[in-house]
Order: C-alpha cells, then structure tokens, then sequence
C-alpha cells in the first residue's frame, strides 16, 4: 500500500508541482516525468542482479532510502539551481525509489504465497484492492484541503508540500513495516508451522491406510465366501 501511494502520487502531482510551485516552462514539465519513467526503467534491469546479492530486504530498504532522499531534497531544495538543474537529479532518485520498491514489493508477496499458490489470487486481489481504496482517498483528502493557488504567498508551494510529506510519508512508513520483518523470513515455515503440517500429514496417512485395511478385510471375507459357495457346489 505505502509502495503503491508513492508512486501514484507522483506521478500525479510531480506535474502540478512543475507548474504550480516551480513555474517551469512547458518543456520541462514534459521532460521531468520521462525522465522519472526513464530511470525508473533502467534500474529494473539491475533489480535481479541486487537481489541475488543483498536480498530483497536490502534492496527494498535501498529504494525506500532513495524516495526518503528525493522528498528530503524536495524539502530543502530552492534557487534557479534547484528548478533549472537540481530538479533532473530528484526525478531521477524519484524513478529510482519507486521502480525498486514497487518491483521488490511484489517479489517480497511472491515469497510471502510461496508453495501456497491456491491462495496467490486472493493475495494479489486484496493487495490490489487495498491499493486503490487507498490511492482514492489519498487523492480526495489531498484535493479537498487544496487551497487557491493565489489566495496566499506561500500557496502555491502546495504540491511541493504534497510530494515532500505525502509521498515521504508513505516511503518512511513502507520503512516502518519493513523493519518489523527484519528478522522474520518470508515464505519459511517455523517450527510450528511445520510440526502442524506433518500432523497433517500422518493423519491423511492414517486415514488412507485405515481404509485401505477394511477394504482389505473385505475383501477377504468376499474371497471365503466365494470358496464357501464353491465348496458347496462340488460336494452337491
């Protein structure tokens, strides 16, 4: 969820804060989202590579760190330095940050499933149901409290507001709850888990086995009755 409002919310309102905030020409306001598309693309490539490596605990923590470091630069970031240069190096943190959290995010849920995949769909649904019931009112809070952009001096730095503490907020709490799976493996069984599966396990056994004997007995009462019949037969 905090994964997925990062990057919506970015790409939503980095435009606005492009044209609102930052007055920048129309150009830029095309070229700093292709660039955010762009190295968001390119560091997918590198993703496998890093989670062979550091495991995807690590590399997810990289990409939160790189959202975190985008909205803190937001934050401080000011000047004709800031809006003609520094503003490329943020997108590219943004494109970054999202594309490795969002990419290690459905590799972190695909090892929570694994062998479980009878329950894979449900996972993915309400993870994606979750995700567009929070997108939505994200959206609508954020839209509701929108202030006129000329009603104040400092109003028109909304969307900068917006992106620093919005989508901040979501990359830090994403830290948050990675951090209480620190030290639990993700799609390992404990102990527990495992004894209770192999109790299982013996049960369907027993009940196989358990059939399997009367059926047997069955069957030999079938087979005495049979040559009781014959017997019969020959003596008659």
């Amino acid at each position: 969820m905090g994964t997925r409002l990062y990057v919506n919310l970015s790409q939503v309102y980095a435009p606005l804060y492009l044209q609102d905030s930052l007055k920048l020409e129309r150009d830029s306001i095309a070229i700093i989202p292709l660039i955010i598309y762009l190295s968001g693309f390119g560091s997918s490539f590198f993703m496998k590579l890093l989670n062979r490596k550091l495991g995807n605990k690590i590399t997810y923590l990289l990409g939160a760190l790189s959202a975190v470091g985008a909205s803190v630069w937001l934050y401080f970031g000011y000047g004709d330095t800031f809006r003609y240069i520094e503003v490329y190096a943020v997108a590219v943190l943004i494109g970054i940050g999202g594309s490795t959290m969002l990419i290690t995010s459905l590799s972190l849920t695909s090892d929570l499933i694994g062998n479980n995949t009878s329950s894979g769909a449900f996972v993915f649904g309400a993870m994606s149901f979750l995700d567009k019931i929070s997108n939505g009112l994200a959206i609508v809070i954020i839209q509701d409290i929108h202030p006129c952009v000329w009603c104040c001096k400092d109003c028109q730095w909304y969307y900068q507001y917006v992106l620093v503490f919005s989508c901040g907020g979501s990359a830090i709490f994403t830290l948050f709850l990675l951090a209480t799976l620190a030290c639990s493996p993700i799609g390992v069984k404990t102990r527990s888990g495992i004894a209770r599966s192999n109790r299982a396990v013996e049960e369907i056994n027993y009940k196989n086995n358990d059939g399997a004997s009367h059926l047997g007995i069955h069957d030999n009462e079938d087979n005495d009755t049979t040559n009781l019949i014959e017997t019969m037969s020959s003596v008659n």
